[in-house]
């Protein structure tokens, strides 16, 4: 029988975002609150995250180092950031379990380099890779800490035909093969396929590949949201489990669909349908997914955090210590704790002029009641 999914906890988060990060990646979001001061931030941060199932808990890449725990923030290692050559991006990093990723690009040139850290390393093995089109981001997609490819798009998520294209990989970055997908998007590999979430003209769109990016099909999912004669945007798709959720945004609710694995593919179920208040407009998918433990956290365009379980339960959380403004990257790493990295602005003259950034991040042991700083963060 599907699983029944369940309003287990709201955040109010009402801020407009502010600042800017260099790395969008999963769980990219706005949220707000009152924060306590960390320690003094070095350099603005490049990007941050956490997981439980790479074997390290949080990882927060600097100017010019990186930094990664893999016992809760007790303590933490530094190794050098990936390099990059005059005029090329870092488009994404992801510490895995043995071995850190990062992949850099020159926007619009056919090419992407892949910079790879192993571990116990202490220097980085690039490798530039082609690609048939014009490269403006690139996502590294693991499944359950391994390296799996990268999922190369070519537009900026508002163009009505923007293929892309998939990177694979079956032996840790040795050898590569690509192969195009049906649309630029948002990657992950979970349930043993790959999945693509569309982006531009193909917003709303889900494919699915059973042999490793070579080809994609479209999914049909059980949509009951409604979002004003425009497709419903979804979030990415995440496991829980043996089961995978996806989630879909209408104009004014969030709906949670659970996808069961059966003999001949997936069955996908309607769940409840989220109100976290506000009028989220067309298009607008939720800002952030991320299921650890059984609980899936949801983050509304209107910055509301839901998180549901499987228990019945429904509470509400304060979120005391989260950032007042800016952005928020946010990752569960279990049922009731989660990690999170923030960047807020202040300018002496809005709207933006005589800007300042202050970079942190959180974590919370309590389901999202509290976020309190880490204690460590890189330097340059």
């Amino acid at each position: 029988m599907p699983r029944k999914w369940v309003i287990g906890a709201v955040v109010i988060v009402t801020a407009t975002t502010l600042g800017t990060i260099l790395i969008v990646s999963k769980g990219s979001s706005a949220a707000a609150g009152s924060v306590p001061q960390g320690p003094a931030v070095a350099n603005t941060f490049m990007a941050a995250g956490g997981r439980a199932d790479a074997g390290q808990n949080e990882w927060m890449l600097g100017q010019g180092s990186l930094a990664v725990t893999r016992n809760g923030g007790a303590t933490w290692s530094k190794l050098p950031g990936p390099p990059l050559v005059p005029g090329a991006e870092l488009a994404d990093v992801s510490v895995l379990t043995n071995e850190t990723v990062g992949v850099t690009l020159v926007p619009g040139q056919q090419t992407v380099v892949v910079a790879t850290l192993r571990s116990g390393a202490s220097t980085w093995q690039s490798r530039t890779l082609p690609v048939s089109v014009p490269v403006v981001t690139a996502q590294i997609v693991d499944r359950g800490g391994e390296l799996v490819g990268i999922a190369v798009n070519s537009g900026s998520g508002g163009a009505a035909d923007s293929p892309g294209e998939w990177l694979s990989t079956t032996d840790s970055g040795t050898s590569w093969d690509g192969h195009p997908t049906p649309s630029d998007g948002t990657a992950s590999a979970v349930g043993g396929d790959l999945w693509l979430v569309g982006e531009g003209g193909a917003a709303g769109d889900l494919y699915e590949s059973t042999d490793d990016g070579l080809a994609w099909q479209a999914v049909n999912l059980p949509i009951t949201v409604t979002n004003a004669g425009q497709p419903a945007a979804l979030s990415t798709v995440e496991a829980d489990g043996s089961d995978l959720v996806v989630t879909a945004t209408g104009e004014t609710t969030t709906q949670v669909i659970v996808g069961v694995p059966t003999s001949s593919g997936w069955r996908w179920t309607a769940g409840p349908e989220l109100d976290l208040g506000g009028q989220y407009g067309t298009g607008t998918p939720v800002r952030a997914i991320s299921v650890a433990d059984g609980v899936l956290w949801v983050l509304s365009p209107t910055n509301q955090l839901a998180r549901v379980t499987l228990t019945g339960t429904a509470t509400t959380v304060a979120a005391s210590g989260m950032p007042a403004t800016g952005t928020v990257n946010l990752y569960a790493t279990g049922a009731n704790t989660a990690v999170a990295q923030y960047a807020t602005v202040a300018c002496a003259i809005p709207p933006k002029i005589d800007c300042v950034q202050t970079d942190g991040m959180l974590a919370t042991k309590d389901g999202g009641q509290t976020w309190t700083p880490l204690a460590l963060q890189p330097s340059g």
